[in-house]
């Protein structure tokens, strides 16, 4: 998931604390009041959150997870207007061994209850990702590896904030992973050496995964011209949410495509199941995004700008609505 995971994430990294101590009190009669340091998925502060790494991207990448994406002819961009003439058909081919630094930055601020509200540090990841290996199958796998984190915090910091952004920024120090890519731009097994990483620090992993959502995206299996839209449907397994994302052609030239994204999510009123929240307590969410992308169809995509907003309402019997809205950006440079 694109948004919704930075802003768990975020309200997690915010709120971070020790775990809450039992209550021995007695229980009032009156409804219980949704405590407001509350996250809003625990699976991001688990201790196999790492382990059982599963984020879901607006596009439809899925690492750790399956998808369920509407297919199109013979991929998952579903082909809603060609375009104009003349058509050319999109198709990656990967130069193998050849490496990118990648540059990504994912800055939110976060609206509403909790102490989490509020501007968020910016993070940003140098990696780099390179083309490896391409298997009779089709698909390449590409390598990844982090060369640093940086959380970008101004202004004076007290020295305990201090030495915990040091040890988190070094936890990831070359971290590596991997993803594979067909030609289509269709994206799996995305994966990440988490078990190096230390607990505090894993709650950043799913940031960090979604920082590879522009890396590659879909594109048609057909021929297409400038204004031409494709979709692709995916399923948010973890919120229950469903995500549709539109492709716009803007321009490309053989080798670089421009494409402009508009992305959708929704997500009916669910249970929702965490051990701090009051029983009975529901949660939705609604979100859009949009997002300017250069592919290179060699490699990996040249640059990528957007942002986003995501709306969480947490409804607690007998309590008023508890509404957070995080607005994201989202800013990659590749080199």
């Amino acid at each position: 998931m694109r948004t919704l995971t930075v802003a768990v994430l975020v309200l997690a990294f915010a709120a971070c604390k020790d775990d809450p101590k039992p209550d021995t009190t007695s229980k009032p009669a009156a409804p219980e009041a949704i405590p407001s340091d509350i996250v809003y998925n625990s699976f991001f502060s688990s201790p196999s959150a790492a382990a059982n790494l599963k984020v879901q991207f607006d596009g439809g990448l899925d690492a750790g997870g399956n998808a369920a994406v509407t297919e199109g002819p013979t991929g998952k961009a579903a082909v809603v207007d060609p375009g104009a003439e003349p058509k050319t058909k999109l198709s990656y081919a990967f130069t193998m061994g050849k490496t990118s630094v990648v540059t990504a930055t994912v800055t939110a601020s976060v609206g509403g209850e909790g102490p989490a509200a509020g501007d968020q540090p910016p993070f940003k990841f140098t990696f780099n990702a390179t083309p490896k290996t391409h298997a009779p199958d089709g698909k390449t796998h590409f390598d990844l590896k982090i060369q640093k984190v940086e959380i970008v915090v101004t202004g004076q910091m007290d020295p305990q904030m201090a030495q915990q952004k040091g040890v988190l920024e070094k936890a990831f120090a070359g971290l590596e992973g991997g993803f594979d890519a067909t030609s289509n731009g269709d994206v799996e097994n995305v994966s990440l050496a988490a078990e190096k990483v230390p607990r505090m620090a894993q709650q950043i992993l799913p940031l960090f995964a979604q920082s590879l959502e522009f890396l590659v995206v879909p594109v048609p299996s057909v021929p297409v011209g400038v204004g031409a839209k494709w979709t692709t449907t995916s399923h948010d397994e973890q919120m229950g949410a469903t995500v549709i994302t539109t492709y716009t052609l803007v321009s490309h030239n053989g080798s670089v495509a421009q494409i402009k994204t508009d992305i959708t999510r929704s997500a009916p009123k669910k249970a929702f199941e965490d051990p701090q929240a009051p029983p009975g307590s529901m949660l939705e969410v609604k979100g859009n995004g949009s997002y300017v992308i250069d592919l290179r169809l060699d490699g990996v995509s040249s640059k990528a700008d957007g942002s986003s907003t995501m709306t969480i309402a947490l409804t607690a019997p007998g309590q008023p609505t508890q509404n957070t809205t995080v607005k994201q950006t989202q800013a990659l440079e590749s080199k």
